[in-house]
Protein backbone atom coordinates (compact mmCIF):
# COMPACT_ATOMS: atom_id res chain seq x y z
CA UNK A 1 0.00 0.00 0.00
CA UNK A 2 1.52 3.17 -0.82
CA UNK A 3 2.21 5.54 1.80
CA UNK A 4 0.57 8.81 1.59
CA UNK A 5 1.97 12.71 1.60
CA UNK A 6 1.31 13.91 4.59
CA UNK A 7 1.88 17.83 3.65
CA UNK A 8 0.40 19.99 1.72
CA UNK A 9 2.42 20.79 -1.51
CA UNK A 10 1.15 24.11 -2.53
CA UNK A 11 1.99 25.31 1.69
CA UNK A 12 5.55 23.57 0.48
CA UNK A 13 5.96 25.01 -2.61
CA UNK A 14 5.68 28.82 -0.57
CA UNK A 15 7.74 28.13 1.87
CA UNK A 16 10.36 26.93 -0.42
CA UNK A 17 9.79 30.30 -2.21
CA UNK A 18 10.19 32.22 0.79
CA UNK A 19 13.58 30.60 1.69
CA UNK A 20 14.74 30.70 -1.88
CA UNK A 21 13.14 34.53 -1.77
CA UNK A 22 15.43 35.26 1.23
CA UNK A 23 18.84 33.79 0.62
CA UNK A 24 18.51 33.27 -3.22
CA UNK A 25 19.20 30.12 -5.16
CA UNK A 26 22.84 29.22 -4.78
CA UNK A 27 22.82 29.79 -1.06
CA UNK A 28 20.12 27.74 -0.19
CA UNK A 29 21.39 23.62 0.29
CA UNK A 30 19.34 20.98 0.85
CA UNK A 31 19.89 20.68 4.29
CA UNK A 32 18.20 24.36 4.70
CA UNK A 33 14.92 23.22 2.53
CA UNK A 34 14.92 19.79 4.98
CA UNK A 35 14.73 22.26 8.27
CA UNK A 36 12.47 25.04 6.74
CA UNK A 37 10.08 22.74 5.21
CA UNK A 38 9.93 20.20 7.84
CA UNK A 39 9.84 17.48 5.21
CA UNK A 40 12.81 14.81 5.21
CA UNK A 41 15.54 14.42 2.33
CA UNK A 42 13.14 11.62 0.79
CA UNK A 43 10.31 12.96 0.44
CA UNK A 44 11.74 16.26 -0.82
CA UNK A 45 13.29 14.49 -4.01
CA UNK A 46 10.29 11.53 -4.56
CA UNK A 47 7.92 14.62 -4.44
CA UNK A 48 10.05 17.16 -6.46
CA UNK A 49 12.82 15.70 -7.75
CA UNK A 50 15.10 17.52 -5.76
CA UNK A 51 16.56 21.41 -5.40
CA UNK A 52 16.46 22.92 -8.75
CA UNK A 53 13.32 21.14 -9.51
CA UNK A 54 11.42 22.36 -6.30
CA UNK A 55 12.59 26.06 -7.34
CA UNK A 56 11.49 25.15 -10.77
CA UNK A 57 8.09 24.69 -9.37
CA UNK A 58 7.80 27.53 -6.23
CA UNK A 59 8.86 30.03 -9.39
CA UNK A 60 6.77 29.09 -11.89
CA UNK A 61 3.70 28.95 -9.22
CA UNK A 62 5.04 32.97 -8.25
CA UNK A 63 5.14 33.85 -11.29
CA UNK A 64 1.20 32.51 -12.23
CA UNK A 65 0.23 34.19 -9.04
CA UNK A 66 1.49 37.30 -10.20
CA UNK A 67 0.06 37.13 -13.78
CA UNK A 68 -3.68 35.97 -12.20
CA UNK A 69 -2.86 38.74 -9.80
CA UNK A 70 -2.22 42.07 -12.35
CA UNK A 71 -4.88 40.69 -14.34
CA UNK A 72 -7.26 40.72 -12.13
CA UNK A 73 -7.23 43.66 -10.54
CA UNK A 74 -7.08 45.55 -13.69
CA UNK A 75 -10.78 43.80 -14.16
CA UNK A 76 -11.75 45.09 -11.18
CA UNK A 77 -11.10 48.68 -12.21
CA UNK A 78 -13.92 50.57 -14.13
CA UNK A 79 -11.30 53.19 -15.81
CA UNK A 80 -7.94 51.83 -16.72
CA UNK A 81 -5.37 54.86 -15.88
CA UNK A 82 -6.89 54.87 -12.21
CA UNK A 83 -6.11 50.52 -11.93
CA UNK A 84 -2.74 50.66 -13.45
CA UNK A 85 -2.06 53.82 -10.79
CA UNK A 86 -3.67 51.88 -8.12
CA UNK A 87 -1.64 48.77 -9.14
CA UNK A 88 1.80 50.80 -9.27
CA UNK A 89 0.89 52.53 -5.88
CA UNK A 90 1.17 48.99 -3.97
CA UNK A 91 3.92 47.90 -5.69
CA UNK A 92 5.38 51.53 -3.86
CA UNK A 93 3.62 50.59 -0.62
CA UNK A 94 4.90 47.30 -0.63
CA UNK A 95 8.78 48.03 -1.57
CA UNK A 96 8.92 50.95 0.81
CA UNK A 97 7.75 48.66 3.52
CA UNK A 98 9.92 45.57 3.00
CA UNK A 99 12.44 46.24 6.01
CA UNK A 100 14.41 43.18 5.14
CA UNK A 101 14.91 44.20 1.78
CA UNK A 102 14.31 41.25 -0.54
CA UNK A 103 13.31 42.89 -3.70
CA UNK A 104 11.24 41.14 -6.15
CA UNK A 105 11.53 37.67 -6.43
CA UNK A 106 11.41 37.93 -10.25
CA UNK A 107 14.03 40.58 -10.77
CA UNK A 108 16.22 38.28 -8.14
CA UNK A 109 16.24 35.54 -9.50
CA UNK A 110 16.43 36.57 -13.02
CA UNK A 111 19.60 38.72 -12.26
CA UNK A 112 20.91 35.63 -9.80
CA UNK A 113 20.34 32.46 -12.73
CA UNK A 114 19.69 34.22 -16.29
CA UNK A 115 21.85 33.50 -18.60
CA UNK A 116 23.10 30.15 -17.34
CA UNK A 117 19.83 28.95 -16.79
CA UNK A 118 17.44 28.77 -19.82
CA UNK A 119 14.47 26.41 -17.96
CA UNK A 120 14.38 30.24 -15.60
CA UNK A 121 15.43 32.46 -19.02
CA UNK A 122 12.47 30.93 -20.71
CA UNK A 123 10.19 31.51 -17.54
CA UNK A 124 11.13 35.09 -16.88
CA UNK A 125 10.46 35.63 -20.96
CA UNK A 126 7.30 34.18 -20.50
CA UNK A 127 6.08 36.24 -17.91
CA UNK A 128 7.45 39.49 -19.54
CA UNK A 129 5.29 38.97 -22.60
CA UNK A 130 1.68 37.65 -20.49
CA UNK A 131 2.04 40.78 -18.32
CA UNK A 132 3.06 42.90 -21.48
CA UNK A 133 0.06 41.46 -22.64
CA UNK A 134 -2.60 41.70 -19.64
CA UNK A 135 -1.56 45.56 -20.18
CA UNK A 136 -1.84 45.54 -23.41
CA UNK A 137 -5.34 43.88 -23.47
CA UNK A 138 -6.64 46.46 -20.36
CA UNK A 139 -5.25 49.62 -22.38
CA UNK A 140 -7.18 48.54 -25.46
CA UNK A 141 -10.51 48.09 -23.11
CA UNK A 142 -9.41 51.74 -22.00
CA UNK A 143 -9.62 52.82 -25.38
CA UNK A 144 -12.44 51.32 -26.67
CA UNK A 145 -14.30 52.76 -23.47
CA UNK A 146 -12.69 56.31 -23.95
CA UNK A 147 -10.38 56.62 -21.15
CA UNK A 148 -7.07 56.07 -23.09
CA UNK A 149 -6.30 58.30 -25.83
CA UNK A 150 -6.89 57.18 -29.89
CA UNK A 151 -3.40 57.97 -30.61
CA UNK A 152 -1.78 56.14 -27.80
CA UNK A 153 0.66 53.25 -29.06
CA UNK A 154 -0.64 50.76 -27.01
CA UNK A 155 2.62 48.15 -27.63
CA UNK A 156 4.77 50.66 -26.87
CA UNK A 157 2.98 51.74 -23.84
CA UNK A 158 2.46 48.12 -22.88
CA UNK A 159 6.15 47.21 -23.03
CA UNK A 160 7.28 50.49 -21.21
CA UNK A 161 4.93 49.29 -18.35
CA UNK A 162 6.58 46.09 -17.30
CA UNK A 163 10.16 47.93 -18.00
CA UNK A 164 9.03 50.55 -15.65
CA UNK A 165 7.91 48.44 -13.14
CA UNK A 166 11.08 46.09 -13.19
CA UNK A 167 12.84 49.65 -12.88
CA UNK A 168 10.95 50.51 -9.93
CA UNK A 169 11.41 46.57 -8.13
CA UNK A 170 15.14 47.74 -8.55
CA UNK A 171 15.27 50.87 -7.80
CA UNK A 172 13.29 49.87 -4.37
CA UNK A 173 16.30 47.70 -3.06
CA UNK A 174 18.25 50.85 -2.96
CA UNK A 175 16.06 53.25 -1.28
CA UNK A 176 12.74 53.16 0.73
CA UNK A 177 12.16 56.88 -0.45
CA UNK A 178 8.78 56.68 -1.76
CA UNK A 179 8.88 60.55 -3.50
CA UNK A 180 11.62 58.97 -5.93
CA UNK A 181 9.37 55.88 -6.68
CA UNK A 182 6.50 58.26 -7.04
CA UNK A 183 8.15 60.08 -9.65
CA UNK A 184 8.42 57.48 -11.63
CA UNK A 185 4.81 56.51 -11.15
CA UNK A 186 4.38 59.81 -12.29
CA UNK A 187 5.72 59.31 -15.65
CA UNK A 188 4.00 56.14 -15.87
CA UNK A 189 0.57 58.35 -15.95
CA UNK A 190 1.99 60.45 -17.89
CA UNK A 191 2.82 58.42 -20.80
CA UNK A 192 -1.04 57.18 -20.49
CA UNK A 193 -2.12 60.94 -21.32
Amino acid sequence: MARTKAFNQELVLDMALQLFWKKGYFDTSIQDLVDELGINRGSLYDTFGGKKELFYSSFELHLKENIMFLDEFLCSKDNVKDGIHEFFEIVIRTSVKDKKNKGCFIVNTTMELIPSDMKVEEMVTKYRKDLIEIFRKHLEIGKKKGVISKNLDIAIVSSSLYTILTGMRVTAKTTNDSGELQDILNIILAIME
